[in-house]
């Protein structure tokens, strides 16, 4: 005889989970009681959700992963490796798509940190130490926007990038309409503004020269027109 048979009981046939709040409480309207891993019933009661399903299947190893969410996107970035190289990989949970936002990159896995709406994403190497962390390659930002395609081009850069030479850069002057800019030379400065949100002039035509170099852009109005 066992000590179980002077007990009741009764056949589950379906478990939704323990009963997390025992007692009711005060909620200030609008407000209510934070429930993580929930699902609502049909007519609108809480419980736990019975379990969870595969996402999508990889295509490789994964070897660092991070959840990226804003006001307005739930991103996953993952650090995905093929042989020697790897590549980084944004993919959009709420529709699935993904955009390559790296390749090429020799890493064992990556180390990201969240600064405003920017990504900011450190890569360490085969050989790091727990203590001692071994960067692969220079850190890498992105702002979360991209290039239209097809393909589509994340618009990521080296975290400290050189100035944008002057060589590099297209500038043309024209007078498309009638008004009141004076006849004569005038001079212009650009300012380039880079993902990380730093802004720098131009450089100058070559990467071995000083800065001394770099010269202001000159147009010469005839007058009396508009310049753009």
């Amino acid at each position: 005889m066992s000590f179980l048979d002077d007990c009741d009981s009764r056949e589950v046939s379906d478990f939704t989970g323990p009963t997390l709040i025992q007692d009711e409480e005060d909620i200030r309207v609008p407000r209510g009681l934070a429930a993580a891993d929930v699902e609502y019933s049909a007519k609108g009661v809480v419980k736990t959700r019975n379990g969870f399903a595969p996402a999508w299947t990889a295509t490789g190893p994964i070897k660092s992963l991070y959840n990226w969410i804003q006001s307005k996107t739930n991103r996953l970035i993952y650090f995905q490796t093929s042989g020697a190289t790897g590549k980084v990989v944004s993919r959009n949970l709420r529709d699935d798509s993904e955009i390559t936002v790296l390749t090429g990159i020799t890493a064992l896995g990556f180390s990201l940190v969240e600064s405003g709406y920017r990504l900011i994403l450190t890569f360490f190497g085969a050989d790091t130490q727990p203590q001692l962390p071994t960067g692969s390659t220079e850190a890498r930002i992105w702002d979360g926007s991209w290039t239209s395609g097809p393909p589509l081009t994340a618009n990521v850069e080296k975290m400290f990038p050189r100035a944008l030479l002057k060589t590099e850069v297209t500038m043309a002057f024209s007078e498309p309409s009638a008004g009141n800019v004076t006849a004569g030379e005038h001079y212009f400065g650009v300012v380039v503004t880079s993902y990380s949100g730093g802004k720098t002039p131009l450089g100058p035509t070559a990467p071995d020269l000083p800065w001394t170099s770099v010269t202001a852009d000159t147009f010469t109005a005839s007058g009396n027109k508009t310049s753009r």
